[in-house]
């Protein structure tokens, strides 16, 4: 492990400083709702990764998470405005496109108001309609197997118009790690659907 030296602490210091400050940023255009969904901050663990980082061989030495956070690649040297941007929208020339002036001034999709309509006020409808119109809340799974199917569904489209996962960028056929997750989500929600479909569960 490399020597630990004045210029070692004070470099740590500016680093964790600078993480902090990201993270509250990002806390904070999650208040304002303009980041969506579940977002996982790194607030009070700058440290370990600042001493991970020490001890670490970036040549050779790989790093996981349990969950996604965003300082992790900015430590490993990924440009903070692409950890930022990558929780928006993709580039655009639509005229609904919005500036997100915290991020890059470019123009982008307003991922966040597709998936708000398609995995919340659409998904809603749906399950509405399903569960009272057709009286399938009284059959023992279905509602959860259409859940499931419907909101994979909704999730891969919306995927479309947002930035891949920077650290991992785009997968087979240009899929993001978003949509093959999803595909594995719908497949569950139709074997469901099928397994209970014919059987006699109503409460």
């Amino acid at each position: 492990m490399r020597k630990i030296t004045k210029e070692t602490y004070l470099s740590w210091y500016e680093d964790m400083f600078f993480w902090r400050k990201f993270e509250d940023k990002l806390a904070a255009v999650y208040i304002q709702q303009k980041v969506r969904g579940f977002l996982h901050l790194y607030n009070g663990q700058e440290a370990v990764l600042a001493g991970s980082l020490h001890a670490m061989d970036l040549s050779k030495d790989k790093m996981i998470t349990a969950y996604r956070n965003h300082v992790q690649p900015i430590g490993m040297g990924v440009d903070p405005k692409r950890v930022m941007a990558e929780l928006y929208g993709k580039v655009t020339d639509a005229p609904w496109g919005i500036i997100f002036s915290n991020v890059d001034n470019i123009v982008r999709h307003p991922s966040q108001i597709y998936e708000a309509f398609l995995e919340g006020f659409l998904l809603f409808l749906l399950l509405n309609f399903f569960a009272f119109r057709k009286k399938l809340i009284f059959k023992h799974g279905l509602i959860s197997g259409l859940f499931l199917t419907f909101y994979s569904l909704f999730r891969f489209l919306s995927e479309f118009f947002r930035e891949p996962d920077i650290q991992i960028g785009y997968l087979y056929l240009g899929t993001t790690m978003g949509q093959i997750l999803s595909l594995i989500m719908f497949f569950c929600g139709l074997i469901l659907i099928s397994l209970l479909a014919d059987k006699k569960n109503e409460l």
